[in-house]
C-alpha cells in the first residue's frame, strides 16, 4: 500500500471534552461473522466510521454493568522502523461491582474466549475493540475489601494487538447491534 498525503486537522476551539465511559456492551468474537472479505465489519467510504458489524442471527452486544468511573480503554503504539514493527496495544479495563455468582460467571465466560467490546464515551461517541479476534482477558483481580470504605469488585483487563487505536462507530448503527 502506498503512503498517503497527510490530511489536515483543525484544532478544537471552545469545546470541552468530558473523559470517561458512559456504557459498555460486549459480545463473544465467535458470534461475529465476516461481511467484507476477511473482516467482521465495514467502514464508511467517506467517514472511516464502522458502519456495519456482522452479528450472527439474533445475537447482539449485551450491556455490562460496571462501577462508575471504572471503564475505559488506553492505546499504546510500538513503532520500530529498524525492525519493521508497527502496532498498537489496546487495553480495556473495567470493574464489576461485588463478587456475585453472576459476575463470577461473566469472568469465567470471558476469560475463555476472545470478545468484542463497544463503548459509549461521555463525549457521545462510540468505539469498538476486538474486531480482529484478539481482545482477550489478560488480567483479573478480585477484592473483598478490608474496611467499610473499600470496594468489593472484580477488576478485569483485556488486551489486543491491532493496527491502530479502536475504531469509532457510526451512531446510526448502534440500535441495530445492541440489546
Amino acid at each position: 500500500m502506498a503512503c498517503q498525503s497527510i490530511t489536515g486537522i483543525t484544532r478544537l476551539c471552545g469545546t470541552s471534552v468530558v473523559p470517561g465511559t458512559e456504557k459498555l456492551w460486549m459480545v463473544a468474537f465467535k458470534d461475529l461473522y465476516e461481511i467484507s472479505g476477511t473482516d467482521v465489519f465495514t467502514l464508511g467510504a467517506s467517514s472511516s466510521l464502522v458502519n456495519a458489524i456482522g452479528l450472527t442471527g439474533s445475537i447482539k452486544y449485551v450491556e455490562i454493568a460496571t462501577l462508575r468511573d471504572s471503564t475505559g480503554f488506553d492505546s499504546e503504539g510500538t513503532m520500530d522502523p529498524t525492525k519493521g514493527v508497527n502496532f498498537v496495544t489496546n487495553t480495556l479495563t473495567l470493574k464489576l461491582a461485588d463478587l456475585t455468582v453472576e459476575n463470577r460467571a461473566f469472568v469465567e465466560n470471558t476469560m475463555a474466549q476472545p470478545v468484542s467490546a463497544l463503548l459509549k464515551l461521555r463525549t457521545g461517541r462510540y468505539y469498538v475493540l476486538g474486531l480482529g479476534g484478539q481482545l482477550e482477558m489478560t488480567g483479573l483481580q478480585a477484592t473483598s475489601g478490608k474496611s467499610s470504605g473499600d470496594e468489593v469488585s472484580y477488576t478485569i483487563t483485556f488486551n489486543e494487538i491491532a493496527g491502530l487505536t479502536p475504531y469509532q462507530v457510526d451512531p446510526t448503527v448502534i440500535t441495530s447491534i445492541i440489546e
